[in-house]
């Protein structure tokens, strides 16, 4: 005999829609990423500049603007954003291929995320365990075309992007206190140079 649920349907038939509303559910559950590179207050960040190169940053902290740029609450589920330009004003290009990106607070370090891992980490701080594959391929392709490049920057040029870190679930002022690092940036000449930005007052109006 098949038990009915509340309203007189079957089971069985209850157990079929609560399982068709949850994979409805989690192929819309993914980050929103813009089609287009947002606009920010360069005027409002400070930038670091060593030999030529000249790194500027722009860290997210307001509630208001992770919901204008992503719809989502990011430090609540435990992910900073940062966007970052860097200009070249040496007469040869850079490269930024080796590049590495990381955040310090004190004796913590966080490396930046790549779009895999961006979502990962969204996807475990919402609960999300089913998603559909092509929302979670857009959603990775359009952070791939938002994230920070390994490029080579020629003279007078420049390249800008997003900068992705773990950071403490729920901290709002997760670049208090922070630094952030760019190591093994290449001159034309084949040297390497590090660049460090305390983001701590990067964005004073926070």
């Amino acid at each position: 005999m098949v038990s009915p649920c509340r309203w007189g349907v079957p089971l069985w038939l209850c157990f079929t829609a609560a399982s068709a509303c949850s994979l409805m559910l989690g192929a819309c559950a993914t980050l929103q990423v813009p089609s287009k590179a947002p606009s920010f207050p360069f005027e409002k960040c400070l930038n670091a500049s060593r030999e030529g190169v000249v790194v500027r940053a722009y860290p997210i902290e307001h509630y208001e603007d992770y919901w204008q740029v992503f719809e989502e609450d990011l430090p609540k589920i435990g992910l900073g954003a940062l966007w970052v330009r860097i200009d070249n004003s040496r007469p040869g290009a850079i490269d930024l291929k080796d590049a590495r990106w990381t955040l310090r607070k004190g004796e913590r370090s966080f490396t930046s995320l790549d779009a895999k891992d961006v979502l990962k980490q969204f996807y475990s701080g919402q609960g999300i365990r089913m998603y559909s594959v092509a929302v979670h391929e857009k959603a990775r392709k359009g952070l791939e075309r938002l994230i920070l490049k390994d490029g080579t920057i020629p003279p007078s040029g420049f390249l800008e992007g997003f900068l992705f870190f773990k950071t403490d679930p729920g901290n709002r002022r997760w670049s208090t206190g922070a630094i952030l690092s760019g190591k093994d940036i290449q001159l034309e000449t084949r040297k390497e140079i590090e660049i460090e930005l305390a983001i701590s007052d990067a964005n004073p109006g926070c």
